[in-house]
């Protein structure tokens, strides 16, 4: 998914037809082989190749809906945000507060969260309500963002090196 947001991002740039062509294709890939049916979407950390983040997956079909005004790419990136909120930490707990956060890694044996893709998943959600104009899109983003500023560090951090700019207001 996030060579198909380069390819889309190139074919914008460059108008090279080779590059939409590649990028609709890797798209027919998420659309038609179900890998969330076979445990192969695994959102990842940072500069790690072993799976694809299904929050990038829902902003390369929110791409290819905007670059075609195919209503199927947005059906599509519906779809995939529907299972991204089943990675929210939906319980509250007097010692362990982890509402409305998001962590992706099905398997872990803790409790984790991830701040920075709790960040990354509001923006993904603005897209969507921006498109859709449904409301819960939003609400959903303004939890997650009340929720993900939270762990932000004195110095601007929220893990893992990561300094996400614009965290003074949900946009």
């Amino acid at each position: 998914s996030e060579c198909v947001r380069a390819l889309i991002s190139g074919y914008e740039r460059f108008k090279e037809e080779r590059f939409k062509k590649a990028a609709l294709k890797g798209l027919e890939y998420l659309e038609t082989r179900c890998p969330i049916c076979y445990n192969g979407l695994r959102d990842i950390g940072l500069n790690e190749a072993e799976a694809f983040s299904a929050v990038t997956v829902v902003d390369a079909f929110l791409d290819a809906y905007g670059l075609t005004g195919n209503k199927r790419f947005l059906e599509n990136a519906l779809n995939y945000a529907c299972y991204i909120l089943t990675w929210f930490y939906m319980y509250d707990t007097k010692n362990l507060r982890l509402k409305y956060n998001f962590h992706p890694i099905s398997f872990s044996i803790t409790p984790r969260l991830s701040p920075y893709e709790s960040v990354w998943v509001v923006s993904t959600f603005m897209r969507l309500f921006n498109v859709t104009k449904d409301d819960f899109w939003k609400n959903m983003a303004k939890l997650a963002y009340v929720e993900a500023v939270k762990w932000r560090s004195r110095n601007g951090g929220l893990s893992e090196g990561v300094f996400p700019y614009g965290l003074k207001e949900l946009k």
